[in-house]
């Protein structure tokens, strides 16, 4: 959208994305398949930070 013009452009853009979790891996259409091993606990920091999971008394 240029607004000092007020004409709406239009842009073709290819899109990629990142798929997470448990079963992504079933995905039939993706490229690339990636493991990471690691355990519940030492992901734990991080999945607050992105809000993964919500938190409660136990995690």
């Amino acid at each position: 959208m240029d607004y000092k013009s007020n004409i709406i452009l239009k842009e073709e853009v290819n899109t990629s994305f990142i798929v997470e979790g448990t079963y992504s891996s079933l995905l039939k259409n993706s490229d690339y398949r990636i493991f990471i091993e690691k355990t519940y606990k030492e992901t734990h920091v991080s999945r607050i930070k992105r809000a993964k999971d919500t938190l409660k008394d136990f995690n």
